[in-house]
């Protein structure tokens, strides 16, 4: 995209969110996430303490059931509790939903009724100090996801209170998920399965296990699953079903595939029925990063072009999965998945052979979209003939990158409000660290359950409170300010660069006095980074994950606490072969170590300024 235009679609996307979010005016906000779709306030929060079943929950429903337990207690559906500090949970059909209060939210009952997601949940507090919370929907995920929304609730207050609110909810995107797609290796299934329980308190409700580093899905495409292989997928999937999520396994043949052979196909399907007989109801076929033109003559000679070959090993492995699982879901992703990348001869072809019911997958304008929009997703689908499901390359940096570059935990921008009119619904492809996307991830499902509602910025708080805790909220936000550039952003850190820049001023003028106390405060900051974040946070799996970039930031702090000092001793001609060297040596403790932050400017301005300092003998 040109710039001036990016630009334009900037602002409108800008504009477009402020109108939105005065259209909500005289509502609530509750500051978690997702942001519920419309709220209002009762009364002050009210203290809780217990917790209580009252009524009967619904009979025969797994998720919800677990969900209680874990949001309340293991023993939750088990005990009773009355009186100060207890809040009650009671289910109720949709239709008891008061008719005032539906009102109040200017709540759509048609939505209330067929919205298999959709809940109203009203808070209140009773005469003798305990609370009610009613859960209103004829839908078992609809309860589900009322009920995590009150453990969010209870979150936010840290566990001691809970707001006096009524709710009416649903989400606008159909589909939000999480893509394990990244060049890597695949997580730990430990870390898989705490993810997808995470999922489910975010209200995400699809998983896609498409690693490019699992041999068996790309390089060794036809070797057949062991034993224990398959049972790691069933675990996956049986994980996903108590979090209403839908497990979706990926395969990628492109790399050396013969479309025309028969015994290829016979190798293909039987890995699709191999993961489907483990109960997995959700496949994708990917052609991603992976050749434009035939290779092989026998292909040649049956297929005009590439994309004739896909489209159609694509609808013959659909039809036969259908026939072993009827209700299954079975999604596409092409060689050309981004619009820059997009013909008539590839993409024409695909939209016109392939079945209709087929999903197609799709990054935006480019690989990683600096924006999407409504225009991009219906430019694409006038060549495939349907909506695209997007796939959208944030907040991924692929392992290769990770081992020397960034990590990324910054916010989510720059996608229309009015995307989901286009889009069948929104994957984020995560980072080979999983508990480092979490903040990504997670405005990502802010986004994607009410984009008319998302704001970047705040939802970029939420998110980071969501994932470290608001007691670490303080002492994390500036490590992710050094750290939000990904692949679609490299706007970060901007009053870090800038102050570089006024330090280079100041040095070419011969003087550094205006910038030489602030310069020092700043990489003093940064060089204590890392100790209240180690006390403060309690996720050690995160604390692990990001050790190599706290470490990094530590060390670029205290070599800019000493750059300032040697540098000024230059300007003033005391500047010592020792000065230098104890100079050099912070650089060098920074360049020994993993990752990187504010992506190239820390790195460029000290390896710049390492050549200027260096004594002339």
């Amino acid at each position: 995209m040109k710039k001036s235009a990016a630009m334009f679609a900037l602002c409108a996307l800008l504009l477009a969110a402020s109108a939105a979010r005065a259209d909500l005016m005289g509502f609530n906000f509750l500051d978690i996430i997702p942001e519920p779709h419309i709220s209002a306030m009762l009364g002050k929060p009210v203290p809780v303490s217990s917790f209580a079943l009252s009524g009967a929950a619904t009979a025969a429903d797994a998720p919800l059931d677990r969900a209680l337990k874990d949001a309340f207690g293991k023993d939750f559906l088990e005990k009773t509790a009355s009186g100060p500090g207890v809040l009650s949970i009671s289910f109720a059909p949709a239709s008891a939903f008061a008719d005032a209060d539906c009102a109040k939210l200017k709540c759509d009952r048609a939505i209330l009724s067929s919205n298999i997601e959709s809940y109203a949940l009203k808070i209140e507090a009773s005469g003798d100090g305990s609370a009610l919370a009613s859960i209103f929907s004829d839908h078992s995920r609809g309860r589900f996801y009322a009920v995590k929304t009150i453990k969010k609730l209870i979150a936010k207050y840290d566990g001691r209170r809970i707001d006096q609110t009524i709710i009416f909810d649903y989400p606008i995107l159909e589909v939000r998920g999480v893509l394990e797609g990244y060049y890597g290796a695949p997580w730990a299934p430990a870390d898989t399965l705490r993810t997808l329980d995470w999922m489910g308190d975010q209200k995400m409700n699809i998983f896609l296990y498409a690693p490019k580093d699992d041999p068996k899905n790309r390089s060794d495409w036809r070797s057949p699953y062991t034993e224990k292989e398959l049972k790691r997928f069933q675990a996956f999937n049986d994980v996903s079903i108590l979090n209403n999520i839908q497990f979706c396994w990926e395969i990628s043949p492109g790399v050396s595939i013969t479309y025309s052979s028969e015994q290829h196909f016979q190798d293909l399907i039987a890995k699709f029925h191999a993961v489907a007989d483990i109960g997995v109801k959700c496949f994708v076929l990917a052609f991603d990063d992976t050749g434009k033109a035939l290779s092989k003559e026998e292909d040649k000679a049956r297929y005009k072009n590439i994309g004739e070959a896909q489209a159609d090993i694509t609808n013959r492995a659909y039809e036969s999965v259908i026939k072993r699982v009827p209700d299954a879901k079975f999604s596409f992703v092409p060689v050309e998945y981004w619009n820059e990348n997009v013909t008539e001869e590839y993409s024409g072809t695909v939209g016109d052979i392939l079945h209709p019911d087929i999903i197609y997958g799709w990054t935006g304008n480019e690989i990683c979209s600096w924006s999407v929009n409504k225009t991009d997703a219906d430019f694409v689908a006038g060549y495939i003939n349907r909506k695209p499901l997007l796939g959208d390359n944030v907040p991924v940096v692929d392992t290769f990158m990770a081992i020397k570059g960034p990590i990324s935990l910054g916010p989510f921008q720059r996608r229309a409000s009015d995307l989901h009119l286009s889009i069948l619904g929104l994957t984020a492809n995560a980072m080979p660290w999983m508990y480092s996307s979490w903040v990504n991830l997670a405005a990502i499902a802010d986004y994607a359950w009410n984009p008319y509602a998302y704001d970047a910025q705040e939802s970029w708080k939420k998110a980071i409170i969501d994932t470290v805790g608001l007691d670490a909220y303080s002492a994390f936000k500036p490590f992710a300010v050094l750290n939000q550039g990904t692949l679609i952003n490299h706007h970060d850190s901007q009053d870090l660069r800038a102050l570089i820049r006024k330090f280079w001023n100041n040095y070419h003028a011969g003087d550094l006095s205006p910038v030489k106390d602030e310069f020092k405060m700043e990489f003093q900051a940064i060089a204590g980074i890392q100790e209240p974040i180690l006390n403060k946070v309690k996720n050690q799996f995160l604390l692990e994950e990001l050790k190599s970039w706290l470490g990094k930031a530590a060390a670029y702090g205290e070599a800019g606490v000493i750059a300032i000092e040697v540098a000024d001793k230059k300007l003033k001609g005391s500047m010592t072969k020792e000065d230098y060297d104890e100079f050099a040596a912070a650089v060098s403790r920074v360049e020994n170590r993993k990752g990187e932050i504010t992506r190239d400017a820390l790195k460029s301005f000290f390896k710049e300024l390492k050549e200027e300092l260096k004594p002339e003998n």
